[in-house]
């Protein structure tokens, strides 16, 4: 039985799924996903993701193939999932930005990424904590985060 798969961890993974992890890994905790996709970037072999599917759960796990294979990001849509024990799905815009302010995922910046008559896609990200809010019409649908870059830059005075 799968454990906690709703509590969103900041660059660490989901409930008992962490980044990192190899896809054999994730089968033993959840079995084979519903759908693959393969997401290629350029011509170049290990430049793609693959990324697997889980519609009860309402999530997806991608894995780098330059990573060798390893889960580095998640996106979930249900309306359990929780940041900080706050559940955020299906919130407005501005009842999501009043709880993140008080969680300190870093500084935002926002984009409109698609506009047409039926509907308007929004996307915060907020670069330092590696999380993607995705709106639609005003709505949040999906938070996306994963592996943060373990290099730390220094400031040099």
């Amino acid at each position: 039985m799968v454990n906690n798969l709703k509590e969103i961890l900041i660059g660490e993974g989901l409930g008992e799924i962490r980044f990192g992890m190899t896809q054999k890994e994730v089968k033993k905790i959840l079995s084979a996903p519903d759908e693959v996709e393969v997401i290629p970037f350029s011509d170049e072999k290990d430049d793609a993701i693959e990324s697997w599917h889980y519609d009860e759960h309402e999530f997806s796990l991608s894995f780098d193939k330059a990573y060798e294979n390893r889960l580095t990001s998640i996106a979930i849509s249900a309306l359990d999932a929780t940041l900080n024990g706050v559940a955020l799905v299906d919130k407005t815009r501005t009842e999501v930005i009043k709880a993140i302010e008080k969680m300190d995922l870093g500084n935002f910046e926002e984009e409109t990424v698609e506009e047409d008559p039926e509907a308007v896609v929004k996307l915060l990200t907020f670069f330092e904590s590696g999380v993607s809010l995705w709106f639609e019409n005003e709505y949040l649908t999906e938070i996306q985060w994963g592996l943060l870059d373990d290099e730390e830059e220094s400031d040099e005075e």
